[in-house]
């Protein structure tokens, strides 16, 4: 059951700000692999720090290209 709803809380997407297939992630996903709370993912989403989509059944999906990226870019300055 619990792999069941790992499988849900990911799916693969093209997003077309990143220009590349990516995972999008559930709300609590994003939160849970950031490590920061649903709140500040939801405040990322309203400033565009994140890329997110609503699917057809109205759930916010994260784009995990662009949550990582500010991680990715920090690891490189500091080397």
């Amino acid at each position: 059951m619990e792999r069941r709803k790992e499988e849900r809380a990911m799916v693969a997407y093209y997003c077309p700000q990143c220009s590349k297939e990516v995972q999008l992630m559930t709300i609590n996903h994003a939160s849970l692999v950031s490590t920061v709370s649903r709140k500040t993912i939801y405040n990322w989403i309203a400033q565009r720090k994140v890329h997110a989509y609503e699917t057809a059944g109205g759930q916010i999906r994260v784009c995990l290209e662009s949550l990582i990226r500010p991680y990715q870019v920090e690891e490189a300055a500091y080397g």
